[in-house]
This record gives structure tokens, C-alpha cells and sequence, in this order.
């Protein structure tokens, strides 16, 4: 089970024009934007520049080719990035503290791209506005229960959008 959960309405649409986009004036621009974070996650794992790092799995996912699946973990965290990048985190009340369950539901893993998933750390669950329904229906019977209310209510909230949902499982 995970520790925390953070959820975004995004642009699924966005996200899939980088990857293999090989976009060099969308890269540069999207590296821009993630610059701090893209530091940030590298530190937060020791990574030296002559390592695999952040900056090179975003460079993987604008080539459209994966080089680095036994890092599938930092395809994750990059994929997080971008999520962010084109969309906004959800802050719900109670910090999404009863999502932690999600994990125990929804058993996959999915991404609006075609990254390697670690079977770890972080847990990705991506929804397309289209399958928002879908995925209430599928996962969400019990609407007693104040964690299925939580998450339906974030679902809900991206649906009353008109946005993609990803969340993330820690």
C-alpha cells in the first residue's frame, strides 16, 4: 500500500505529442519549465551527469525510445513532471490521505505513453476525460465508503473540467 497520493488534471493530448516528437523547440521549452525539478529528482536520487538522469529520460521520451527500462522508476517521476507541466494538482481537503487505497483496487499500471512501469514505486494510474465514467463504474461501488466518495469526488472534479486525471501512488 502507499504512503500519499497525488492526483493532476492534465492534457493527455499534450503529453502524447512529445513523446518521439523529437521536438527540439518544445524540448528546450519543456526543459525550461521542469528545470528545477528536473535538479531536484536528480539529487533526490545521487545522480551525476555521467549517469542516467532525469534530463536523459526526458531526452528518451522525446525520441521516443526507451534506453533506460531498468530505471523504469524515473520514467515514472519524469512522466509526473510532465503531467504537471500540462495540468494542475488536485489539493482536496483532507490531503487524499484515504486514497492510499488505490493501489489495493486498481492493480495497473498505465500512462498515456509508452513508459516502463517499475511494479513499485510510483504506482501510475491514468485516466483519459473520455474514460472518467468508465472508470468510476468499474472501480467505485461502494459510494458509503468515504474513500470511494474521495476518490469519486476527484474524478468528478476532472471530469467537471474537461481534463485527463493521473494519479500518483507513493
Amino acid at each position: 500500500m502507499g504512503y500519499a497520493i497525488q492526483a493532476y488534471t492534465t492534457d493527455a493530448a499534450k503529453i502524447k505529442q512529445i513523446f518521439g516528437s523529437k521536438d527540439k523547440k518544445l524540448q528546450t521549452e519543456v526543459e525550461a519549465q521542469l528545470a528545477e525539478r528536473l535538479a531536484d529528482l536528480n539529487d533526490d536520487f545521487d545522480l551525476e551527469e555521467d549517469e542516467v538522469t532525469a534530463h536523459t529520460i526526458l531526452n528518451d521520451l522525446f525520441d521516443g525510445v526507451i534506453r533506460h527500462p531498468e530505471q523504469a522508476h524515473l520514467y515514472g517521476y519524469v512522466y509526473e513532471m510532465l503531467c504537471a507541466c500540462f495540468g494542475a494538482s488536485i489539493e482536496p481537503e483532507n490531503d487524499m490521505y484515504a486514497l492510499e487505497f488505490l493501489d489495493l483496487i486498481v492493480k495497473e499500471y498505465s500512462a498515456f505513453i509508452a513508459i516502463p512501469f517499475s511494479g513499485d514505486f510510483p504506482h501510475i494510474v491514468s485516466i483519459e476525460y473520455k474514460d472518467l465514467d468508465a472508470f468510476k463504474k468499474k472501480y467505485l461501488r461502494d459510494e458509503d465508503d468515504e474513500q470511494v466518495r474521495e476518490l469519486a469526488d476527484t474524478i468528478e472534479h476532472a471530469r467537471v473540467h474537461s481534463k485527463d486525471l493521473v494519479f500518483f501512488n507513493y
